[in-house]
């Protein structure tokens, strides 16, 4: 069992958070937000046949709106605790690496129900930058 499914008890299979995941709608973020933490998911990596490949971190949030969504970032390798308070802030992503982050997220199946509704509560996710 890799390190992701042991850190937050996830399946691989398919289930209703994977097709909650497939209805978030994925686009840049344009501002700088600060974001209250509900979740964290920090990066990671797997082994396919012979090739290591490194996931992105994300996060799930509320604005200042009451507004739930996921932040994505490639490159952040710190520290995020539920209820930090971080801000972050647009950055350019190829297309190329937004289609893996997309692939690295969705699919997991959380066997708790609280996350379970905490991802299908989410609408949007957005590739941005996480500010330490």
């Amino acid at each position: 069992m890799n390190n992701i499914n042991r850190q937050y008890s996830c399946l691989t299979t398919r289930g209703s958070v994977e097709h909650c995941q497939g209805l978030w709608k994925y686009s840049d973020l344009l501002v700088n937000c600060k974001v209250n933490v509900l979740y964290y998911f920090p990066k990671y990596t797997i082994l396919n046949q012979d090739t290591i490949l490194a996931g992105p971190c994300w996060l799930v949030g509320v604005d200042k709106n009451a507004d739930t969504f996921v932040v994505v970032d490639i490159n952040y390798v710190g520290e995020i605790k539920k209820n930090d308070k971080i801000h972050v802030k647009p950055k350019v992503w190829s297309d190329s690496l937004k289609t893996d982050a997309q692939l690295f997220i969705t699919g997991f199946v959380f066997q708790e129900d609280k996350l379970q509704r905490l991802m299908c509560s989410v609408k949007h996710a957005y590739f941005g930058e996480f500010l330490p």
